[in-house]
């Protein structure tokens, strides 16, 4: 498939502006805890990237660009972070059946602290919460700009219509990545925190309101 190229459009700002900041407000099931590995919630960076245009993928090594679940537009995303030692995970449905084999994450920015990032995909629980830890994939550090793949720890064999919670953690830094900034709690991004690895058994420790990310499973 051909190469994946992100054109940014940036705005060119007088010295004198700030860059314009938005707090996203935390829901919790827990009373109310926010969002972030050190208790702040995410903040959006409303500035820095306007318009993402994505073109196909080229494979990296084993890992085919072709999602079998999750998001590989990322054209309608917006700037964020997940916290350093948070794992947030969004609940994502498969389109057709296929083996999952790896594991793709856009990432935005270029983060020095970001030494390791690791991918985990959940099974749902009776209530449709993420539950038991399925596989894992460690991404290259530091991360690139643009669409990271890694092969995950173990495939996945996907029936059409099956739902899978997918996310990341950074245990060092600050991970920057693309997704929405509005959604409905009933699908709301779910938080594991402090964590620096996947663990084996997911437990909530807040939700807010994002149901997309730029990651996803392929073959």
């Amino acid at each position: 498939m051909g190469d994946v190229r992100v054109f940014v459009s940036l705005a060119l700002l007088s010295t004198s502006a700030c860059a314009a900041l938005t707090r996203l407000d935390g829901l919790s099931s827990d009373g109310g805890a926010s969002d972030g590995g050190d208790g702040s919630t995410d903040v959006v960076l409303s500035d820095a990237i306007n318009d993402v245009v994505s073109e196909p993928s080229v494979d990296a090594g084993p890992c085919v660009a072709s999602p079998l679940i999750g998001t590989s537009d990322v054209s309608g995303l917006m700037n964020d972070y997940i916290s350093q030692g948070a794992l947030d995970v969004i609940r994502f449905t498969t389109k057709d059946a296929g083996t999952a084999r790896c594991a793709w994450l856009y990432v935005q920015a270029i983060e020095p602290q970001v030494s390791s990032v690791f991918v985990g995909a959940y099974d749902l629980d009776v209530s449709g919460n993420p539950s038991k830890l399925l596989a894992t994939a460690s991404l290259s550090a530091p991360p690139k700009v643009g669409w990271n793949a890694a092969v995950l720890d173990s495939p996945l064999t996907l029936d059409a219509g099956q739902q899978l919670w997918i996310g990341a953690v950074s245990p060092t830094g600050n991970l920057p990545v693309l997704d929405t900034t509005q959604c409905s709690a009933s699908n709301a991004v779910r938080e594991d925190q402090p964590v620096t690895f996947p663990p084996s058994t997911f437990v909530q420790t807040a939700t807010f309101p994002a149901c997309d990310m730029g990651v996803y499973l392929g073959p």
